[in-house]
């Protein structure tokens, strides 16, 4: 797996300053209108319990949260060292866990399928994307969902938003890999339906350099505490303009695939 990341790279993106303070106030404040939370509401329905999920890169487990307020026993994969301690964050909440598991997510030998694999920011760290999104479908049930969303690279808003405040990050990002067609594309050669394929959401998606002036971070704040509260009514669902790239794919039942 060629991955244009390391772990040294994920726990500094963890703990990056452009995301405390106000920001944290504002993502609070407006928590109940994330775009992803919206996404997930239309495409990924609530269940009784009876459900599986897999998090491909699931650390710091707040995606992993969020599946299972809708009711879905939770697993996730991550390579990251402190992925250990998500089991017992989420155990102290009372969620329902699954298996919280530290590893390779092309290369661990998983003993299960899911009803749902997702991944949230993932598949643009990588420069075998396909082959990644197609181990989604690899390990979903038939009838059980792909959900796979990534930050919209290719909108020139983002991309400018990265060269000034960020450009040092640029280099872990494939910015080829956020190309739906080709998501459609490997989806398809795997048998699955596609449920949506497109843009969504209004706010860009990125994590400041810590070499940037404190002016710059200062008005990459303001900008960014804007776009968060936007009415969430406002969403363009366009290659330029929107924060997210997304698809949503049904794995097909073995007598889906024979009918045709």
């Amino acid at each position: 797996m060629k991955s244009l990341t390391d772990k040294n790279y994920w726990e500094a993106v963890y703990t990056d300053r452009g995301h405390g303070g106000l920001i944290g106030l504002i993502r609070r404040f407006v928590s109940n209108r994330n775009r992803i939370d919206l996404f997930l509401n239309k495409y990924l329905p609530h269940t009784q319990g009876n459900k599986s999920v897999l998090e491909v890169g699931c650390y710091p487990g707040r995606y992993l949260e969020k599946l299972a307020m809708r009711g879905y026993l939770i697993s996730g994969i991550d390579f990251v060292d402190k992925v250990d301690e998500l089991r017992t964050t989420l155990n102290e909440k009372g969620l329902k866990i699954g298996r919280i598991i530290k590893g390779n997510f092309l290369t661990h030998k998983f003993s299960e399928s899911y009803d749902a694999v997702v991944s949230f920011g993932f598949v643009e760290h990588f420069e075998n994307y396909g082959e990644i999104i197609q181990r989604h479908a690899d390990l979903c049930y038939p009838g059980g969902l792909v959900i796979i969303t990534a930050p919209n690279l290719n909108s020139p808003f983002q991309k400018l938003m990265r060269e000034k405040y960020a450009p040092r990050k640029i280099k872990y990002h494939n910015f080829e890999a956020v190309n739906i067609e080709a998501w459609k594309n490997c989806l398809c050669e795997k048998g699955l339906e596609i449920v949506y394929c497109g843009y969504f959401g209004t706010c860009f998606v990125l994590t400041v350099d810590d070499s940037i002036s404190r002016l710059k971070l200062l008005f990459f704040k303001a900008i960014y505490a804007f776009l968060l509260c936007l009415p969430t009514f406002f969403d363009p669902k366009s290659l330029k303009l929107s924060a997210y790239a997304g698809i949503v794919a049904r794995k097909k039942y073995f007598n889906d695939n024979a009918e045709q």
